[in-house]
């Protein structure tokens, strides 16, 4: 599978009054097609995930480059790809264009977190949910190195 894509336009409220898209706005990009890949990508929205089944996935990391504005108006392709899939996290990359020119690039790093426990701690990742992300995965066979191959399968 090449990865997930969404297209959104950039409103006036997005942007400030040049025109340009709000530094914090890039985030909220990000974690909108994140978002729509759990709903859409992998059937299982928000909303089932953190208050049905009570996993949360938080970014452990996040990185965004930018390569040129994002201008109020402009219609953006969001691509996500998984970079790598492990136990208990998964990384994406994220890139944004406009007719074909890149915007900005992202990697993020989710952890799966248990919600039901008093502390927030880190919760493998259910084998049906990853086998469905890893039909997203850049690289097959790719794991997380911090996690030692045997706990992965």
């Amino acid at each position: 599978m090449a990865g997930f894509s969404i297209e959104t336009w950039i409103r006036g409220s997005q942007c400030g009054q040049g025109g340009l898209l709000q530094p914090d706005r890039y985030f909220e990009l990000v974690n909108q097609v994140v978002e729509e890949w759990f709903a859409q990508g992998l059937a299982l929205s928000f909303a089932e995930l953190h208050f049905e089944r009570r996993i949360g996935v938080p970014a452990g990391e996040l990185s965004l480059r930018l390569h040129a504005p994002v201008v109020r108006g402009e219609r953006i392709r969001l691509c996500l790809q998984v970079a790598r899939l492990g136990n208990r996290t998964v990384e994406l990359h994220i890139s944004a264009s406009c007719n074909a020119a890149p915007r900005f690039e992202a990697n993020a790093v989710l952890v799966m977190a248990d919600l039901s426990a008093p502390v927030l701690r880190s919760h493998p990742i259910p084998p049906p949910l990853r086998a469905r992300m890893a039909a997203f995965d850049q690289v097959r066979g790719s794991h997380d190195p911090a996690v030692p191959r045997e706990l992965e399968r």
